[in-house]
């Protein structure tokens, strides 16, 4: 897994709930809001890595990422296209296992509070483990508590040979509280999605299990190169008409390939059996002749009060030799049981 710093985009997708008229993204929170505005913006919209993007009940979207590999930061706004107000919320401390490469947070409201997931190491790579924070109000910007780290291996009941993981990402599912990773199966650098469930925000109560293979596809290897290794990552949650959806990242971060893959289930089925699972056969996002490696999305609702379009906030590269950017594009689509993605591109329509 490498982590490269990127530029920022939003792409648009299908309505969850009915496709209506869109609202301005520039429109502050006391401006007048008619109707319907006709609006665009440019991208890439900001810079960096890993981008995870919410939106609570506040109104407020908050922004959450690794700041220099050595914190936290979040960022609050009532818009998607500006990161608003910063606060570095946690900063990693001299000694212990998360002094280093702090690697895409996200920040989840569970149980009445805010949690962030992290990954971290004390400087090598193969150390990478998932850490939890607690906030200690509701305020997502406030001051946190270091509920440590995971335990995201085999051996539950002695918590011993503890496994590499990042890219953490809980999942709320039949009243039942999981969290979904990229792991490695020992210490062989293979990447692949795993799923346990937990028994609060910062406890894992099972042994941790794979729910799909890595190189199902020649598209999820790295270069899609069909002797390369699979590598999947970065697993993100969508839910819509009574399915779950695990939207991923695979190919290698640092490949012009990097692209989003798709696993669903239905919402009533267990999450911990991998035959309950189904991969798509395509991929559900890649990159164009002008935008390259479009990957480790978000997703987000849309800035208006009835939420009634989604976003989805990836990191890719506006060439293949340059550093790595990102891009969007709106898509009209009407809501459908699969995901429906538009190609990415510079400039987008609101």
């Amino acid at each position: 897994m490498k982590k490269i710093t990127a530029l920022l985009i939003v792409f648009s997708i299908f309505s969850l709930t009915a496709c209506r008229k869109p609202l301005t993204l520039a429109a502050g929170p006391n401006d007048a809001k008619p109707d319907h505005w006709d609006a665009t913006f440019v991208n890439p919209i900001y810079e960096g890595a890993d981008p995870f993007v919410c939106k609570h009940t506040d109104g407020f979207y908050y922004f959450c990422q690794s700041e220099g590999d050595k914190g936290i930061a979040i960022w609050k706004s009532d818009k998607l296209t500006d990161k608003g107000v910063k606060r570095i919320v946690w900063r990693a401390p001299q000694t212990g296992w998360n002094t280093s490469e702090v690697w895409a947070p996200e920040i989840h409201y569970l149980q009445g509070r805010w949690y962030i997931y992290y990954a971290a190491d004390a400087g090598k790579n193969a150390d990478h483990r998932t850490g939890v924070l607690q906030s200690r109000t509701q305020d997502p910007q406030g001051d946190y508590i270091d509920k440590g780290f995971l335990y995201t291996g085999d051996q539950i009941e002695t918590r011993q040979n503890n496994r590499w993981a990042i890219d953490a990402t809980p999942l709320e599912m039949s009243g039942k509280l999981y969290l979904i990773w990229s792991g490695w199966h020992t210490v062989n650098d293979i990447q692949s999605l795993y799923i346990a469930e937990m028994a609060n925000p910062w406890t894992i109560k099972s042994n941790r299990v794979k729910i799909t293979e890595n190189n199902t596809c020649d598209w999820e290897k790295v270069s899609e190169n069909p002797n390369q290794k699979g590598l999947n990552e970065g697993p993100q949650i969508l839910k819509h008409q009574g399915k779950v959806y695990v939207i991923y990242s695979c190919s290698g971060s640092w490949e012009p390939t990097y692209k989003l893959g798709q696993l669903a289930i239905d919402d009533h089925a267990d999450p911990m059996q991998p035959r309950n699972w189904t991969k798509k056969p395509v991929p559900v996002f890649t990159g164009t002749d002008t935008v390259h490696g479009v990957g480790h999305a978000s997703f987000t609702t849309s800035p208006t009060t009835q939420n009634t379009g989604s976003f989805i906030i990836p990191k890719s590269a506006l060439n293949q030799a340059g550093s790595e950017m990102s891009g969007s594009n709106r898509s009209h689509s009407r809501p459908v049981a699969n995901l429906t993605l538009a190609p990415p591109s510079r400039r987008a329509s609101l």
